[in-house]
C-alpha cells in the first residue's frame, strides 16, 4: 500500500518536473524569437534583472542592475532629453500600478540611442502588496522615425523645405513659455520678411521663376540664421523667424542688416534685383504672446514698406498699421478723423508727394497735357496701393452738369466716361454731391452703397472708397475717387491721398479757367 503511494507520488512528481520543462522550453522559445527584451523588477530591492535583451542592441547574458534608477541616470544610460520621463517611469515601477508603460532613448552597446517602449504589469503578493513587476522592451525607432517623418512633412512648407505657418506659431509658442517659466532674461525677436514687388516678379518672368525666388530667399535665411532659430514661409511671399535668444538689441540690428546685405549680394538668373523688407519685434519689450509679437511685427514691416521698400524696422510706440486701422463702420459714409490731416507724412510718402510736384508742375510746360500728367500719376498711385480704380468727378458747368471719367483701374482699361446731368431745377442729383461734402472735404464710402448714385457704383466697384472733394469759390466742383476692395483707409493714408488730391485739382481747375470764354 505504501509502495503504491510512493509510485503514485513519483508520477505526480514526474508529471510536474515534464509540464515545468515544457514550459521553460516554450518560455526559452518565446524569449528567443521575441523581439523583444524581458526583465523583472524587483520592488522592496530597486533591482533589475533583465533576463533577456534585445537582440543585436545589447549582450545576452543576465544582467542585474542595484539601484535600478539611480544607476541608469549616473551612467547616462539615458538620453539628456528623456531623462525627466524615466525618472517618472522609475516612480511609477514602485508606485503599484496594474500596468506600466514609457518611452524613451537609451544608450545601446553601440554606443547609439535606440528609442524603446518598456511595458511592465506588476505582481502582488496575497496581501495585494505589490512585490514585482515584469515585463518587456520593445524597439520603436523606426516607428519613432516613421512619425517624426510624418511630423516633419505636416510641419514643413513643402516648397522651400522651412516651418510652415502653423508649425512657426507652434514652436513660437512653446518658446515664448518656455522663456516665460525661465529665471534668466533672454529676448528673443520675431522677424517678418515680405519680398518687395513679387507680384512683379511673378508676372514679368513667370510663376516658376517666382518659385525659384522664394527658395533663393529661403537660402539667405537659413545662411544669416542658425538651426537653433525657427525660420518658416507662413504666405505667398511672407517669411517669419523666431530666434531663439538674444541678450543686446545690436545682435538683432545685425541679423537685420546681414539680411538686407545677403539678398544684394545674392545673384539670381535673370540678374533681376529682389530686396526684402523686415519687421522686428522684440520679446518681451514688444509683447509677452504670439499674437502681441507678430502683430508687432506686422506693424513694422509694413512701415518698412512705406518708407521704400528694401529697408528693416524695429516697432516703435505710435505705429499705425492697416490691420488696427479705426473701423469705418456700416455707414453709408463716415468722414475722417479729424486728426488725420494733422499729421505728417514721412519716407516713401515724401516721396511720392515730391514726385507728384515735379511732374504736375515742373513738368506741365512740356509735352503733354495737365489731364495726361495727372493721368500718369493716377496710375502710378494706383499700381503701387494695388487700387482697384481712380476716378475723377467735376462739374465745371453752371448748369449743374456732373462729368465722371476713369483715369485707371487695375485692369489697364480707361474707357469709362460718362456725363451725369439733373434734369430738375432743383439740381437734385448736384445737391447730392454738395450735401456729402457740405462738413468735410473727404469722406470714406463703405460697401454697403446705400445713398449712392449708380453711376458711382458702376465707377467705384470696391468695397472702400476715398473721395477728397475740391471747390472753387465755397462752390462744390469736384471730386477724386479712389477704389480698392475688402481693405478700409489708414489716417495716414488718408492725409496722402488728399494731399495729392490738392495738388491735381488746383491744376485741374486752373485749366478748366483757361478754358473758359473771355
Amino acid at each position: 500500500m505504501r509502495r503504491s503511494k510512493e509510485n503514485e507520488y513519483k508520477k505526480k512528481i514526474a508529471k510536474l518536473e515534464f509540464s515545468l520543462l515544457l514550459d521553460e522550453e516554450k518560455y526559452r522559445l518565446v524569449s528567443e524569437y521575441a523581439d523583444c527584451g524581458l526583465w523583472e523588477y524587483d520592488i522592496a530591492d530597486d533591482k533589475m534583472i533583465q533576463r533577456k535583451q534585445l537582440k543585436g542592441k545589447y549582450s545576452d547574458a543576465l544582467v542585474v542592475i542595484e539601484h535600478y534608477g539611480e544607476t541608469m541616470l549616473q551612467e547616462q544610460k539615458i538620453h539628456p532629453h528623456d531623462r525627466v520621463a524615466f525618472d517618472s517611469y522609475c516612480k511609477n515601477l514602485k508606485s503599484g500600478e496594474p500596468t506600466i508603460a514609457s518611452e524613451c532613448r537609451i544608450l545601446t552597446s553601440e554606443n547609439t540611442y535606440l528609442w524603446v517602449r518598456f511595458e511592465g504589469l506588476t505582481v502582488f503578493d496575497k496581501e495585494e502588496h505589490p512585490v514585482k513587476v515584469v515585463g518587456k522592451t520593445l524597439d520603436i525607432t523606426k516607428d519613432k522615425k516613421e512619425r517624426e517623418t510624418l511630423l516633419q512633412q505636416a510641419q514643413t512648407d513643402a516648397l522651400t523645405g522651412l516651418l510652415n505657418k502653423a508649425a512657426i506659431r507652434e514652436v513660437s509658442v512653446d518658446c515664448i513659455y518656455r522663456c516665460s517659466t525661465h529665471s534668466d532674461f533672454e529676448q528673443h525677436a520675431v522677424f517678418l520678411i515680405d519680398i518687395d514687388n513679387f507680384k512683379a516678379v511673378n508676372d514679368t518672368y513667370g510663376h516658376l521663376y517666382g518659385d525659384y525666388t522664394l527658395e533663393q530667399v529661403a537660402s539667405v535665411l537659413r545662411n544669416v540664421f542658425t538651426k537653433e532659430d525657427a525660420i518658416g514661409r507662413v504666405g505667398g511671399d511672407e517669411f517669419a523667424i523666431m530666434t531663439k535668444g538674444y541678450f543686446k538689441d545690436d545682435e538683432i540690428k545685425q541679423h537685420a542688416e546681414a539680411l538686407l546685405e545677403n539678398m544684394r549680394n545674392t545673384v539670381f538668373k535673370k540678374e533681376n534685383n529682389v530686396t526684402i523688407s523686415v519687421g522686428i519685434a522684440v520679446y518681451p519689450t514688444h509683447g509677452h504672446t504670439y499674437e502681441e509679437l507678430f502683430g508687432k511685427a506686422d506693424i513694422a514691416l509694413y512701415e518698412s514698406k512705406h518708407i521704400g521698400k528694401n529697408a528693416y524696422t524695429f516697432f516703435e510706440k505710435g505705429m499705425e498699421h492697416q490691420d488696427s486701422k479705426p473701423a469705418m463702420g456700416r455707414a453709408n459714409y463716415r468722414t475722417t478723423v479729424p486728426t488725420a490731416l494733422e499729421k505728417d507724412v514721412t519716407g516713401f510718402e515724401q516721396h511720392l508727394l515730391k514726385t507728384a510736384a515735379k511732374v504736375l508742375y515742373q513738368e506741365t510746360t512740356r509735352t503733354g497735357s495737365i489731364e495726361q500728367k495727372i493721368s500718369l500719376l493716377l496710375e502710378e498711385i494706383g499700381s503701387y496701393y494695388e487700387l482697384d480704380s481712380i476716378c475723377i468727378c467735376t462739374n465745371y458747368s453752371s448748369d449743374a452738369e456732373l462729368r465722371v471719367k476713369e483715369y485707371w483701374n487695375k485692369k489697364g482699361t480707361h474707357e469709362k466716361h460718362i456725363y451725369l446731368q439733373s434734369e430738375d431745377s432743383e439740381h437734385k442729383l448736384l445737391n447730392q454731391f454738395c450735401d456729402r461734402f457740405a462738413k468735410q472735404d473727404v469722406v470714406v464710402l463703405t460697401d454697403s452703397k446705400e445713398g449712392i448714385h449708380p453711376i458711382e457704383q458702376y465707377f467705384m466697384p470696391g468695397d472702400y472708397c476715398l473721395q477728397c472733394a475740391f471747390f472753387q469759390a465755397e462752390q462744390f466742383k469736384g471730386y477724386i475717387a479712389y477704389t480698392r476692395e475688402l481693405e478700409t483707409w489708414t489716417s495716414q493714408e488718408v492725409t496722402l491721398f488728399t494731399m495729392l488730391s490738392n495738388m491735381m485739382s488746383t491744376l485741374l481747375l486752373c485749366e478748366e479757367k483757361v478754358k473758359e470764354p473771355q
